[in-house]
């Protein structure tokens, strides 16, 4: 990553034309890794194919030391998957349902809206949003999320209606 914050450093200016600072460096590549991960790529001189490998290996040792029950561990490996390859959005619902399993239901709602972001359509990922709602004590939003997901799941729609029922019993 140095040797390409260096061809940065070299050839990109910021606006007033003066030389931009390693942090600014650094935060553009990590802004590239997030959004336009193939050029990320290139920059940083790696192969994409390796990278998505060695993510799945840590995916592949989360999944396992899920089934052992070592969910910290689980989620710190989730975690190095998804530094790897930002946009392997099952490592990031993966690394929620662990945070669902231990009850922390904040760090796994955050996952499940980075997991949307990544694959809109993820119908777990928008249904456990519900669920971490309904966790939360937020019986409102949950309500919201579980009749959206009527329309937009209707193949999944019994699931939904039964915790829309849940959320407004919830709220009486």
């Amino acid at each position: 990553m140095r040797q390409s914050m260096q061809n940065f450093a070299t050839t990109w200016e910021r606006i007033g034309n003066s030389q931009a600072t390693e942090e600014e460096l650094i935060g553009f590549v990590e802004y590239l890794k997030h959004t336009d991960f193939p050029r990320y790529a290139s920059f940083t001189k790696q192969d994409i194919s390796t990278i998505i490998r060695q993510a799945n290996e840590h995916y592949q040792l989360a999944h396992a030391m899920g089934e052992q029950g070592k969910r910290i561990d689980a989620i710190r490996e989730y975690g190095k998957a998804v530094d790897l390859f930002p946009l392997f959005f099952e490592a990031v619902d993966n690394r929620a349902f662990t945070y669902m399993e231990l009850g922390l239901f904040e760090q796994a709602l955050r996952d499940f809206e980075v997991s949307l972001y990544l694959n809109p359509d993820g119908m777990s990922a928008f249904f456990s949003k519900g669920e971490c709602l309904l966790g939360l004590g937020k019986l409102t939003a949950a309500e919201d999320i579980f009749s959206e997901g009527i329309k937009r799941f209707p193949e999944h729609a019994a699931s939904f209606q039964q915790f829309l029922h849940r959320a407004r019993e919830m709220q009486k």
